[in-house]
């Protein structure tokens, strides 16, 4: 894209491209930290409930489960703002796919730039 010699309307497609690409990936890496966070967050929840069942009929252990309760009800809220933005995610990401596939098809280069006619020596 820096040659000179490099046809400006090949130079201005790819350009778009890059930058679509570039939103793409960073799209790609927020919804794989999602997913990871999703994935620790349900493991957790899962671990919180067993622990809640395991109290359940212990009297003694009133102040134990309201804070295990309290964590199960913070985790279910982040739960459902990830699954939330995942879904945004999504939906962006199959748009940036799409744009950057069609970008990339529509850059034709017809004829190869003439070689530098600098002396070599």
């Amino acid at each position: 894209m820096a040659d000179k010699r490099a046809e400006p309307a090949v130079v201005a497609a790819l350009r778009d491209v890059w930058d679509v690409r570039a939103t793409l990936v960073r799209a790609l890496e927020e919804q794989k930290k999602l997913h990871d966070e999703r994935s620790e967050l349900e493991r957790s929840t899962e671990e919180t409930r067993k622990n809640l069942k395991t109290l359940e009929k212990n009297r003694t252990a009133a102040d134990l489960r309201g804070k295990l309760t309290d964590r199960l009800a913070k985790n279910s809220l982040r739960l459902e703002e990830i699954t939330k933005r995942l879904v945004e995610l999504d939906l962006r990401v199959n748009e940036q796919r799409v744009r950057f596939t069609d970008g990339v098809r529509s850059i034709k280069l017809l004829n190869a730039p003439k070689p530098d006619e600098s002396p070599t020596g």
